[in-house]
């Protein structure tokens, strides 16, 4: 068992017997589930997820924010089960991994369009809500200089 601390309080993560999956248990998001499937899909179950957490948590597997316009307020159950190229894709946005080679690397896709990009997006609707992929403004922040070592102002 892990226990982190972060701005919005504990989490702990503990591992599965079996070693295909872990539980991370938060105050802010409830218990959630993740197991590994055979065939390389995931399912992920939260026990209390709200719509711009659930947009916050979609975002790596999209290459792209995700915003929450739906208005739902509250805290809710979700379930998605995710292929494999789209756990490639979110590790890749995460910077863990380089685009696979080869064959794979088709397999992977562009994960923002709807089109192609995996089975994110059926997950999502299957929940009854959609990815509609188009360009909105979103807050950057830009540093263009920074130091090591701090100086006297």
């Amino acid at each position: 068992m892990t226990i982190a601390t972060t701005g919005n309080g504990a989490v702990r993560v503990t591992p599965n017997g079996d070693g295909r999956g872990m539980v991370v248990t938060s105050s802010q998001m409830g218990t959630t589930k993740m197991t590994m499937g055979g065939d390389g899909n995931m399912h992920m179950e939260s026990s209390k997820m709200s719509m711009p957490q659930f947009a916050d948590m979609l975002t790596p597997f999209v290459d792209r924010p995700v915003l929450d316009e739906t208005g739902l307020k509250g805290n809710y159950q979700v379930a998605l089960d995710l292929s494999m190229a789209d756990l490639m894709r979110a590790a890749r946005t995460a910077g863990v991994m380089a685009a696979p080679p080869g064959p794979m690397a088709a397999a992977v896709g562009d994960a923002s369009d709807p089109g192609g990009g995996g089975s994110v997006f059926a997950a999502v609707q299957q929940l009854g809500l959609k990815l509609d992929p188009r360009k909105e403004p979103v807050q950057t922040i830009v540093v263009d200089h920074m130091e090591k070592v701090p100086s006297e102002n």
